[in-house]
């Protein structure tokens, strides 16, 4: 089994909120942390990992179960809302920012920053598409 990269993008996207902001220079941010894998958390929100096993979608998760995926594609959704003060970094580089709100959950495609970050920044998303080939003999 062999795996080649399908597709590789990356995008600015505005999801539709009003009064974006550019990133000022010296800016920094990352998407997540590595050390979490609470679904649901704002740690965790920006990173999608989905496999695909032909007709049975396994949908999104952290880790993949025993069967071996026929594609994966893994997306990573950048926080898109800032503190008042336009912070450029924090201790842990991801403080500094928050994913906005859909509804009253932390959301990709969310609507509105909440109010202790309330400086709107475009969101930046990544996405890369990988196809297992089955040109190898499985043992």
């Amino acid at each position: 089994m062999s795996a080649r990269e399908d597709a590789n993008e990356a995008d600015y996207q505005s999801q539709g909120m009003q009064n974006l902001n550019p990133y000022p220079e010296g800016f920094r941010m990352i998407a997540g942390l590595a050390t979490r894998r609470d679904v649901g958390s704002q740690a965790t929100v920006g990173v999608r990992l989905e496999f695909d096993n032909g007709p049975t979608n396994l949908g999104n998760r952290f880790f993949m179960n025993n069967t071996a995926p026929t594609s994966m594609r893994t997306r990573i959704f950048f926080p898109n809302c800032g503190l008042a003060n336009q912070a450029l970094d924090s201790p842990d580089h991801f403080s500094h920012m928050a994913y906005a709100l859909h509804g009253n959950d932390w959301a990709v495609n969310g609507n509105r920053c909440p109010d202790t970050h309330p400086v709107v920044y475009p969101q930046v998303r990544h996405a890369e598409l990988t196809t297992a080939h089955a040109d190898v003999v499985r043992s």
